[in-house]
């Protein structure tokens, strides 16, 4: 009887260190999981940053050239849109 008993004591034991184990290992998954999507969302802010310097590089480049486009047109030439309406 004494024996079943510490026997089944010892069961129990095994098997709550076992969970015990599988919930550390668990958690230091969930915990590695977050610091990558911590990583991947850096990485992505860094990268629209980029994007966005790219872009408004881009959109002042055009701009310069098309008021240069406009200065080359002589003035004769060009017209409002009301002009063109009458």
């Amino acid at each position: 009887m004494e024996e079943n008993k510490k026997n089944a004591e010892r069961a129990m034991e095994r098997v709550q260190n076992t969970q015990r184990m599988e919930m550390e290992d668990n958690k230091k998954t969930a915990e590695d999981d977050l610091r990558k999507q911590r990583l991947e969302l850096v990485s992505t802010k860094k990268e629209m940053r980029a994007n966005k310097k790219q872009w408004q590089q881009g959109w002042a480049e055009f701009q310069k050239q098309l008021e240069e486009k406009h200065k080359e047109v002589p003035k004769k030439t060009r017209c409002s849109i009301r002009s063109l309406a009458k």
